[in-house]
């Protein structure tokens, strides 16, 4: 059924083709769903209902079946009202036995009624076990799940070049992201929806997408596989490929439909003891730094995300976009937005940040910028829930320190909550060594922080403060009493360089330049985080930027420029150390114009319609804009539309005209002979197109011109028809009226 046309809606009276479709882009629609996974079928298995004990004679083999369903990739199996025997049990295995598991009593998390953890492979073999002298009530499946063998694309959000890769791909050039990648899983719900999901803490508690797991229900009918890889860099991967360890079922704890995230646990066993977890980067994103991408695109094994194609991204890493995208789903915030690459499936997957291999967005939707949940917005609601492991860990903020810096010292240990204080050891390769007190960030907690100054001088051990020189090495240490793996005295350290020397800066360019934004590299003898300050005069800056991480070259965006505007700028460049070099290029200052942006002549009209009783014609003129526009005041249409050809157009439709005699029309300075005037108000160019909504994305995703975009029903009353002239074609709604009123508009 059709919904409800709202009061008034956006109105847009343009010319103008997509700007996007003339720069080769194609915008589409954002999605934030799961990718199906397999096609449902009704079952009517026969199956042991009320079946009778064994009474002194088990344990016995009291029913078999085996369920085929030819070329399946998995089947996922629905049991209805289960009920065995206290020492009863349901064998539910492949052919070879290799994927075997049991179920008993009520069977999964004592549900009774449940989708089963899945089987790969078109064969499942299932076998009651009787133990139990009583007997019991049985069981009944009432649904399976065959998996598809090509589950498609999906939303599939390939931003370029598809750069994703096989996880096991950066296990040797980017250990530490492969390393933190272990804690991802493929979810698989209900049956036949795939998803990712990762641990967040040490007890086993998951995040995963609100569209993808959303009720108890969901969450306890939803398997986790954990390990999931291909095994090796050029092996082809699939759906359901490679199978890990699977987890099935968990405890739903919270969602937020608003943030897109659901918080679960799994109770079935202790995955983060095999896989670890992920840490959160309780933040903003900063736009430009780089970043990465765990997760299951397609129901396949294991993929990341580490590099970039895309010329938004420089040097060919995938990098934060955007803080300010439209949330895919929610309102009131704004998603992060960045070019790695996604697919259905991917929902659900951590954006880490490079810097730290902390989580900073949660993946929810594709559109190239695909986009993320914003993570410091979920942080405060599931923060109660992320408490450390057992096994300490010490870490210093930064790589590198100056020769007079504050060192910031961090430990946990779930071991130690409301200790309140607890003690590290920092020493240097030059010879100095302190004590470092930390303290309980809050009750219990189990989080200590401290800090502890650097000076050049000469090395005093015990005076609080580390005396450093150029090209040392700072190690804190802190002893772990238990780390919960039989280790005992545990020894877990950190370190850092010193380094006392400012950079030197060998170049700086401006790498591409916008009409809004542009982008300034600065290369220097070490990796650097560059700030540029700019404005419409040298020296007199009216605006700042800062890169986002260390790196060489360095990169900074600038944007909320002025269109067609000459800009100046001067750069800073700072080490890890915070030791900073400036230039500005000899005093002259570096300089860009950014391009002036073309007038598509499009509004959107969200109060009363100010074009009434007006006719609008644009000529090309050899301008940035192309046109040029004129407004003027009109009593009559320009062109009688008696005599012309009526269109049969029904509600949200359109019709293929094309001209005769070699005629052609031409938009932007391309020509066209065929064209399809929409029921709702526009003619569209190379396709047809139903589209009610007036957005402007749904204006720019052809080649387009929008008389009067709006949902309206020529099926109901008035009149479409077109003319075709010796030197115009014309396109007439007469008396059409908006979708479920009686107005009428021409």
């Amino acid at each position: 059924m059709k919904k409800q046309k709202r009061s008034w809606g956006m109105w847009r009276i343009p010319l103008c083709m997509a700007a996007g479709l003339m720069m080769g882009a194609v915008v589409s629609g954002a999605s934030a769903q799961p990718i199906q996974a397999g096609d449902h079928y009704t079952a009517d298995i026969p199956t042991p209902q009320g079946y009778k004990g064994v009474g002194d004679g088990g344990p016995a083999s009291g029913w078999k079946y085996r369920l085929e369903h030819p070329g399946a990739t998995y089947l996922a199996l629905h049991f209805v009202d289960f009920d065995l025997g206290p020492m009863d049990y349901l064998v539910v295995s492949d052919p070879s036995g290799e994927q075997s598991y049991v179920l008993d009593g009520r069977g999964k998390m004592g549900a009774g009624t449940f989708w089963a953890r899945h089987i790969r492979g078109d064969t499942v073999d299932l076998e009651l076990i009787q133990v139990d002298p009583e007997g019991a009530a049985g069981f009944r499946i009432d649904e399976y799940v065959a998996g598809f063998l090509d589950i498609g694309d999906g939303s599939k959000a390939i931003c370029g070049n598809d750069d994703k890769g096989n996880a096991v791909c950066y296990e040797t050039s980017h250990p530490e992201a492969y390393q933190r990648g272990r804690a991802v899983a493929r979810l698989l719900s209900n049956g036949s929806a795939f998803c990712t999901g990762w641990l967040v803490s040490a007890d086993n508690h998951l995040i995963t997408n609100e569209h993808c797991i959303s009720s108890a229900s969901v969450a306890l009918n939803t398997d986790f596989d954990f390990g999931a890889e291909a095994p090796t860099c050029g092996t082809p991967n699939c759906s359901e490929c490679f199978p890990g360890t699977v987890y099935s079922g968990a405890t739903f704890i919270q969602d937020s439909y608003n943030l897109d995230y659901c918080l679960v646990q799994i109770t079935s066993g202790d995955p983060a003891a095999t896989f670890g977890y992920l840490e959160i980067d309780n933040r903003v994103a900063t736009v430009g730094e780089q970043i990465y991408i765990v997760g299951h695109p397609g129901g396949r094994a294991k993929e990341m995300s580490i590099y970039s194609t895309d010329p938004s991204d420089t040097g060919g890493v995938a990098r934060v976009y955007s803080i300010t995208q439209p949330a895919c789903q929610g309102s009131g915030y704004s998603d992060v937005g960045y070019y790695a690459d996604t697919e259905g499936g991917s929902s659900g997957s951590p954006v880490l940040a490079m810097s730290s291999h902390k989580v900073i967005a949660l993946h929810h939707c594709a559109n190239c910028p695909n986009r993320g949940v914003p993570i410091h917005l979920i942080y405060p609601e599931i923060e109660p829930y992320l408490y450390p492991g057992p096994a300490g860990v010490v870490a210093l903020d930064r790589g590198s320190y100056g020769c007079a810096d504050t060192v910031e010292i961090e430990m946990r240990d779930g071991d130690l909550g409301g200790t309140v204080t607890q003690t590290v050891s920092m020493t240097t390769s030059g010879g100095d060594g302190e004590i470092v007190a930390l303290q309980e960030i809050e009750a219990n907690g189990a989080v200590f922080v401290g800090s502890i100054g650097t000076d050049g001088g000469s090395v005093v051990a015990g005076d609080g403060m580390l005396q450093v020189a150029h090209g040392q090495t700072l190690t804190v240490t802190y002893i772990d009493a238990d780390d919960g793996a039989g280790g005992v005295n545990v020894s877990v350290t950190d370190t850092a360089g010193v380094d006392c020397r400012a950079p030197v800066i060998f170049s700086v360019q401006t790498t591409f330049v916008e009409p809004r934004a542009a982008a300034v590299q600065i290369a220097a003898n070490e990796v650097v985080r560059g700030t540029v300050y700019y404005g419409m005069t040298c020296g007199e800056w009216t605006g700042s930027a800062t890169g986002a991480g260390y790196a060489n070259p360095a990169s900074v965006d600038l944007t909320g420029l002025q269109d067609g505007t000459p800009y100046y700028y001067a750069v800073d460049a700072a080490d890890e150390a915070g030791n900073t070099t400036s230039a500005d290029n000899g005093g002259q200052c570096y300089s860009f114009t950014t391009p002036e942006v073309p007038d598509f002549f499009t509004e959107l009209f969200d109060s009363n319609n100010d074009l009434d009783n007006l006719t609008l014609t644009f000529t090309p003129n050899g301008s940035n804009d192309f046109y040029a526009g004129c407004v003027e005041s009109i009593a009559e249409l320009p062109v009688d539309p008696a005599g012309g050809t009526p269109l049969t157009l029904s509600d949200d439709s359109y019709a293929s005209v094309s001209l005769t005699g070699g005629a052609q029309v031409s938009l932007y300075g391309v020509s066209y002979s065929t064209f399809y005037p929409g029921s709702n108000g526009y003619i569209t160019f190379t396709a047809g197109d139903n589209a009610r909504n007036e957005t402007l994305a749904d204006h720019f995703d052809l080649p387009r011109i929008s008389a009067v975009f709006d949902d309206f029903d020529p099926d109901d009353q008035g009149l479409v028809s077109w003319k075709q002239l010796a030197d115009r074609v014309v396109v007439t709604w007469e008396d059409v009226p908006e979708y479920n009123t009686s107005n009428s508009n021409t």
